[in-house]
């Protein structure tokens, strides 16, 4: 004899499955839609943070490149080379 706080199994009739529903299931929909839309909205913005960082650092060493260069230059003839 079965206990009656035992799991039946899924798809048997008479009883109502849990989240089942027309109602629960769009609601499950949307918000499955709105984590897609948060998490694509994430990417979006770290990928702008990248090209920042991108952008400022190329345009740092367009800056400093010629003196590093310069500078290196000098420290190899003060070993004798170059």
């Amino acid at each position: 004899m079965k206990r009656p706080n035992e799991a039946r199994p899924p798809g048997r009739p008479g009883r109502r499955q849990e989240g089942g529903g027309v109602v629960s299931n769009i609601k499950r929909f949307t918000r499955q839609g709105e984590d897609a839309r948060e998490s694509g909205q994430a990417l979006v913005e770290y990928t702008l943070i990248l090209m920042l960082i991108a952008f400022v650092a190329f345009g740092t060493l367009e800056v400093l490149g010629t003196s590093v260069i310069g500078a290196l230059g000098d420290a190899a003839a003060g070993f004798g080379g170059a």
